[in-house]
């Protein structure tokens, strides 16, 4: 998706005021981060004592469901806020037993949780220390899926592979997380 970002923004028409980085984020104020100025040092240790640079909106997007400790990763989130920053995030709602079936079986790996629990992400997102916190369905997404888990064993099957037949398809909510650093 980096390199996908890239090659968007080398384009004339894109923004310049966006810098992509793959980063295993798991501090704030991790040195490979643009410093206050908006600068990244290529040469940043760990001894860098300079301030990070602090956003307006922190994004994510289907992103959530994959990480083992949503409190720690929403708390990054946070260190990396200016005051009156926002925090968006959107991710399929764990609606019961029935939102396992928003990945086939041959791509669970790297599936931490099947959806976000509603009541669990909003106690986190305020405990950590967001306000105006709001926590709601934002959408429905109609997907295809496996009738049974495995069916499609490696990959779904094509159109010719299903003699034309349709899969199952199944609705899924989405949750739009929303809260700001005070």
């Amino acid at each position: 998706m980096i390199r996908a970002l890239d090659s968007k923004l080398a384009q004339p028409q894109a923004p310049r005021n966006i810098r992509p980085l793959c980063i295993m984020l798991e501090d704030p104020d991790d040195p490979r981060l643009p410093d206050s100025a908006g600068s990244i040092k290529s040469n940043a240790s760990s001894t860098d004592v300079s301030p990070r640079q602090r956003y307006d909106l922190v994004l994510s997007h289907l992103v959530l469901h994959h990480i083992p400790d949503m409190s720690a990763f929403l708390t990054t989130m946070f260190g990396c806020l200016k005051s009156g920053g926002r925090l968006a995030v959107t991710d399929f709602e764990d609606f019961g037993p029935e939102a396992r079936k928003f990945h086939p079986e041959s791509k669970m790996e790297g599936v931490e949780r099947h959806g976000i629990p509603r009541a669990e992400i909003e106690h986190i997102l305020k405990k950590i220390g967001y306000v105006d916190v709001q926590v709601e369905v934002g959408w429905t997404m109609r997907k295809e899926i496996e009738a049974w888990p495995g069916e499609w064993g490696s990959k779904r099957p094509t159109k010719e592979e299903r003699g034309g037949k349709a899969l199952e398809e199944q609705d899924f909510p989405f949750l739009i997380m929303l809260g700001t650093k005070p």
